[in-house]
């Protein structure tokens, strides 16, 4: 897309420019890793190291056409049917539970009929007419809130455009000191823009940049995004080095899985196979990431909630963290990352954000909730199906609005 169609993309849609950015530099504290910046010499290490971060200008990021956009999501979902098993069936495994003594309009075999609800819940294949349709969604008041999102690439450079494997919303409430982690599955099927075809999440990103993605969680969710944080996550494993490893509860499978899977990105691996078992186990940088892309054992919901446990744990460890510790951290973060918010945004809301972060509450959740989507082959690809309102009042639920 040249400048000149840029600009004239951005006249055209005037929601898609940032409406609010006085809570833009209270997040990349957080979002540096939330965690990362909580010590008496925070505000000093920000001021010396804020020029060295580099910047994502969305509006200078490539927008593929709706047909380049399909080209390219049709190339990489041959790319993965021939290197995965069969995907060629098109069964639901429906894990959406709808009330049971409603009637329901469903689809069997091409046509349509009325059951009761207890049938619905008793026959997987059955689908409810109109039940994961999406509709625009009515903006969320949350002006006292800091949206930022975690986008974690595998690329040769964090600012490169590439499918987003990692998403996680980090809300601030600076005034009740609340914390939320929210995890946005990939492999989510929506509306990614208007004029496109419906596709994973993960697409957004890849087709059209920062505020493209912005505008499919706003127009989806209602969720009005301050700003980004992009991190090539085989780089977080040193972070997790830095501060001494993390304690994560393991279960038996994935402790069996963990001995013969741990790539050393960070030539520093120190946990033994030999050490892993069921249960609290000690976890270096590099077997902390393999832990967190753990997805053969069961699936990418699990997955997700390995990536928050690591969070959860690294944000307890930082709370300890020196000066010599967040110093090191930074200039990793520095290599590792891109962020489209400004210096000013950054250093704006330094002073107000630290004092708090050691003693804020910390949520955790996921979109979609549970009992609200179902797993499905559309097009060759394997997508999880949600229903839109069940995601709207859990995400009501688990922002910290406070009081």
């Amino acid at each position: 897309m040249s400048k000149k169609e840029q600009d004239q993309y951005f006249e055209e849609n005037p929601g898609s420019r940032k409406k609010r950015r006085h809570g833009a530099g209270k997040t990349v504290l957080i979002i540096l890793f939330v965690f990362l910046l909580i010590g008496g010499g925070g505000v000093y290490l920000i001021r010396h190291y804020v020029d060295l971060i580099p910047r994502i200008d969305p509006r200078r990021q490539s927008t593929l056409s709706p047909s380049e956009a399909q080209e390219l999501i049709n190339r990489e979902t041959e790319s993965a049917a021939s290197e995965s098993a069969d995907t060629s069936t098109n069964a639901a495994v429906r894990e959406v539970t709808v009330d049971p003594n409603e009637t329901y309009v469903v689809e069997i075999n091409g046509e349509t009929k009325v059951v009761s609800g207890s049938e619905v819940n008793a026959n997987p294949d059955y689908n409810v007419v109109g039940q994961f349709e999406w509709k625009k969604a009515e903006p969320l008041e949350d002006k006292d809130l800091i949206n930022v999102m975690l986008l974690g690439i595998d690329a040769r450079k964090a600012g490169d455009q590439t499918r987003t494997d990692t998403m996680i919303l980090i809300s601030v409430n600076p005034k009740s000191h609340e914390i939320a982690m929210i995890s946005f599955m990939r492999d989510l099927y929506l509306p990614i823009h208007e004029g496109y075809e419906d596709s994973r999440l993960n697409h957004a990103y890849e087709i059209g940049g920062l505020q493209f993605l912005y505008d499919c969680l706003e127009n989806n969710f209602g969720l009005h995004i301050d700003g980004s944080v992009v991190v090539d996550f085989k780089q977080f494993a040193k972070i997790i080095d830095i501060l001494g490893g993390v304690d994560i509860t393991l279960t038996a499978k994935e402790a069996e899985h963990l001995k013969e899977n741990v790539i050393d990105f960070t030539g520093n691996t120190t946990t033994s196979p030999s050490s892993l078992h069921e249960g609290s186990c000690h976890l270096d940088g590099n077997t902390a990431l393999a832990y967190c892309r753990i997805r053969k054992i069961d699936d990418d919901f699990h997955r997700t909630a390995r990536q928050r446990n690591v969070l959860t744990a690294l944000f307890g460890k930082v709370k300890s963290a020196g000066i010599r510790e967040l110093n090191e951290i930074l200039n990793t973060v520095i290599a590792m990352s891109a962020t489209d918010l400004s210096n000013s945004d950054i250093l704006s809301y330094a002073a107000s954000v630290l004092p708090y972060l050691g003693s804020a509450s910390l949520e955790s959740g996921r979109i979609p909730c549970d009992s609200s989507y179902r797993s499905v082959y559309i097009n060759s690809m394997s997508v999880v199906q949600a229903v839109q309102q069940s995601n709207l009042d859990y995400l009501k639920s688990v922002l910290p609005f406070g009081n």
